[in-house]
């Protein structure tokens, strides 16, 4: 299985043969062929009748089934494909094209496949069926009965699946279900995906396994989240219009510190804000005693350094286990959370008496008025307070954001054009990857879909 964004690739050998292993007190054995063929659905796949006399024990029936995806988004009307060519004329951004492919049928023995039985499974016939949850087919036959000879000759099948606007949320998932349903004259339903086991909690717990009992937990088929949002540009002309993203491939906003030297300052706030060996020194400091509840965003910590500052608990970090802290994913927040976050270390008046320093006006709109002028005040004398912005991290933009717990967070002054070229590419990001924010009440999942990480490379 190869899971991207805007694709993915799924294939897998489907094989029977004349015996089937079991455990005999530690010893594995071969039941004989009278104990015919594992059940891989309802009604057994097997071998031919008439070839039963032509095989042996070892003799395996197989072919190769394979699945393609592609999603797409649009460009700024939301009417057409970004970017698009001529393979793509007519399509619109909640289109979803899917290719299926079932090939390499024959009789295999350890590895070598027995071509003089081709032709006796010539008339066998094979039948593939695509469902569709949340979409519909727009293009292509759902259902197809051939022979092995007709699949031999035209392996490929093409669909075009489309999403629909729901009438009250603005994003949809269409889940694509493709599966083999009848083999010679047996029905069942097969499926031709790996059906990933998910905890309640929705966390991945592995990959299901024929044969080991049902699972109480849910399967996921491939499923795709589809939208007709605007993101992408701060102007208008500039961003992108609705689109589809596979859910299960994971979305990475990757910065290099040689090749985007132009807003390396961001970067490097980042990379410190990342890392627990050295976050201690971000700022607002973070010291024993310090929590959530008594953190007056008036009176910010001093400065320092005190000697007792502890290491910051920060997502997003994709070069860390995603079973940690550090390497869980951030996640879009709500349509109002940039401005709650910002308020926490921006936009009104603060003061610490320790170090006589006092800044903004109560009842003032205190517009220029942050924290790091306080902090880093260094950066502002270097380069001059015009043009330097408050940069912070994890992104005002993410539920990890200063709000979260006005502690796990850094901010750091940067120079303007840094920081407004990083924002116009985390902004294009969210655009081409579908990072939408939600609103708690109408959006149909009523919490985040959108995760993803941040990866900083040399």
């Amino acid at each position: 299985m190869q899971e991207r964004p805007h694709s993915a690739c799924w294939t897998t050998w489907i094989g029977h043969g004349g015996w089937e292993e079991y455990d005999d007190h530690g010893v594995k054995k071969r039941r004989n062929r009278t104990a015919w063929w594992v059940k891989l659905f309802p009604g057994p796949l097997r071998i031919p009748a008439k070839l039963l006399d032509k095989v042996t024990d070892d003799d395996v029936f197989t072919f190769r089934a394979t699945w393609v995806a592609h999603t797409y988004i649009g460009d700024h009307t939301g009417n057409a494909i970004y970017k698009g060519g001529t393979t793509t004329a007519g399509l619109k951004p909640q289109n979803i094209k899917f290719f299926v492919k079932l090939t390499d049928f024959g009789i295999w023995n350890r590895g070598d496949r027995r071509t003089e039985l081709d032709d006796d499974l010539d008339d066998v016939q094979i039948e593939f069926d695509l469902a569709t949850q949340g979409c519909q087919i727009q293009r292509g036959d759902p259902t197809q009965l051939k022979t092995i000879e007709g699949w031999r000759s035209t392996p490929y099948l093409e669909y075009l699946v489309n999403t629909p606007k729901p009438a009250a949320h603005d994003r949809e998932v269409c889940s694509i279900m493709p599966a083999i349903t009848q083999y010679k004259e047996n029905k069942g339903r097969l499926p031709l995906w790996d059906q990933e086991l998910l905890s309640q909690q929705g966390k991945r717990l592995g990959v299901v396994r024929w044969g080991q009992g049902v699972p109480s937990n849910s399967l996921w088929s491939p499923s795709f989240r589809c939208d007709w949002k605007q993101l992408g540009g701060f102007k208008k002309e500039e961003g992108n219009t609705g689109g589809c993203i596979y859910i299960r491939a994971d979305r990475v906003f990757t910065m290099s510190k040689s090749r985007d030297d132009e807003f390396l300052d961001v970067i490097r706030h980042i990379e410190k804000a990342l890392n627990p060996a050295t976050n201690a020194g971000t700022y607002p400091p973070y010291r024993p005693g310090d929590t959530t509840s008594n953190r007056d965003i008036n009176l910010p910590p001093v400065k320092g350094p005190l000697g007792n500052e502890l290491p910051k608990v920060i997502a997003g970090n994709y070069a860390k286990p995603p079973n940690t802290p550090e390497g869980a994913p951030l996640w879009r927040g709500t349509d109002k959370g940039y401005d709650e976050n910002r308020a926490i270390f921006s936009k009104h008046p603060f003061s610490v008496p320790q170090d006589n320093f006092a800044m903004g006006k109560p009842g003032a709109p205190n517009y220029g008025v942050n924290y790091c002028k306080y902090y880093t005040s260094d950066v502002y004398v270097q380069y001059g307070y015009t043009e330097v912005q408050c940069d912070e991290y994890p992104f005002a933009s993410t539920q990890e954001g200063a709000a979260k717990d006005k502690i796990n967070y850094s901010v750091q002054g940067v120079r303007k054009s840094h920081n407004l070229l990083h924002g116009k590419l985390l902004k294009a990001f969210y655009g081409h990857y579908r990072l939408l924010t939600y609103d708690p009440v109408d959006t149909i999942t009523k919490v985040s879909d959108s995760p993803f990480w941040v990866k900083i490379v040399d």
